[in-house]
């Protein structure tokens, strides 16, 4: 669930809800059954552990229009949560927060090409984002969009051994002063282990 707000010509802000659910399989864990008097244990076993925990998190952003050429800034806290870390998953399994800030320019408006071309939008990329838990990934990508109703993406995740290429496709509509949106990310997996990725969502504005 998210909510922005535009606070004046320049700036707007926003927040998203979202609850994580997480399951890492299972591990066997040794336990002491059995102390002698001065507490040495004397018979131990093991047990297995199952890990996987689900926690309610936010994400808080901006975006900056400096009304040059089309180029906006925006920065976003993600995945941050009012509980400590420790008390969501067992040790050394967390969602860790990150922090990402990134630019974009619209190159019609950027190579003045809006006088030929006022139905078309071309929107290049990137931002730089940071974990406590990876080096800095750099994310670059270009949009472009046939008036409100179509969108294509393309796009590149670096320095990720998660993710890589990414494709999507947005549809749009417009009734009256209501704005929707329908959109589909395809995100090529590295890991070959792992499935490729398909996401969807829904936006409406008013």
């Amino acid at each position: 669930i998210g909510l922005s707000r535009k606070v004046s010509e320049r700036l707007s802000i926003g927040i998203m809800l979202s609850k994580a659910k997480y399951d890492y399989g299972s591990a066997t864990e040794t336990v002491v059954l059995d102390t002698d008097e001065q507490g040495n244990p004397i018979a131990v076993g093991e047990r297995q552990i199952f890990v996987r925990d689900d926690a309610l998190f936010y994400d808080i952003g901006f975006v900056f229009d400096t009304f040059l050429k089309g180029i906006k800034f925006g920065g976003v806290l993600k995945d941050y949560s009012l509980v400590k870390e420790q008390d969501l998953f067992a040790e050394g399994y967390y969602l860790a927060k990150s922090y990402k800030f990134g630019m974009s320019t619209n190159l019609m408006e950027l190579l003045n090409l809006y006088g030929v071309m006022n139905n078309h939008k071309t929107t290049v990329y990137t931002a730089m984002q940071y974990s406590d838990v990876y080096d800095f990934r750099m994310h670059y990508g270009i949009e472009y969009g046939y008036k409100t109703f179509t969108v294509i993406r393309m796009g590149y995740k670096a320095n990720n051994e998660n993710e890589g290429f990414t494709l999507g496709l947005g549809i749009g509509a417009v009734i009256g002063n209501v704005h929707s949106n329908i959109n589909y990310a395809y995100l090529v997996n590295e890991v070959q282990s792992r499935d490729d990725l398909h996401q969807f969502s829904m936006s409406i504005s008013f």
